[in-house]
């Protein structure tokens, strides 16, 4: 049975972020959201994943990851890693892979871009994983729109 969350991982990530954005100030004015981006199946499930970059005292950069074809997979199964980017193209900050610890819908992590050239505008390309069995497939997910550093 399909979830009604299943209809945008931003869905699923924004209830993680709700939270965290009203603790940092984040506005809608200083958010940048990307398509999602969809792969598998791997090792029998579907996934969709996004990537986002937020602005207010500091700039962040999220990756966010959930499965398309079941309401969740085991543990390790997703990994994120949320990589904030200068609008040059030099990555400015990543997470590094994160890998769930336990049975999980979704999953995201967040990174913040302290130390980067200011100011500038940012954007989030993240990239998220897949175990295959024996190891991790990676896909990008589709790159967020730009957001002005502060």
């Amino acid at each position: 049975m399909k979830r009604p969350w299943h209809n945008s991982l931003i869905a699923a990530a924004c209830a993680f972020f709700v939270g965290f954005a009203g603790l940092i100030g984040i506005t809608a004015a200083n958010a940048g959201t990307g398509l999602n981006g969809f792969y598998g199946p791997v090792n029998g499930y579907s996934y969709k994943n996004v990537s986002e970059a937020w602005a207010s005292t500091r700039t962040y950069a999220v990756a966010a990851v959930a499965p398309t074809s079941t309401s969740s997979v085991p543990a390790g199964y997703m990994s994120a890693n949320a990589r904030l980017f200068l609008a040059t193209g030099e990555l400015c900050k990543q997470t590094g892979n994160i890998y769930t610890g336990s049975w999980s819908s979704n999953f995201a992590v967040v990174t913040q871009g302290s130390g980067c050239a200011l100011p500038s505008a940012y954007y989030g390309w993240s990239v998220t994983g897949a175990w295959n069995g024996s190891g991790y497939n990676y896909y990008y997910a589709p790159q967020s729109t730009w957001v002005n550093g502060v």
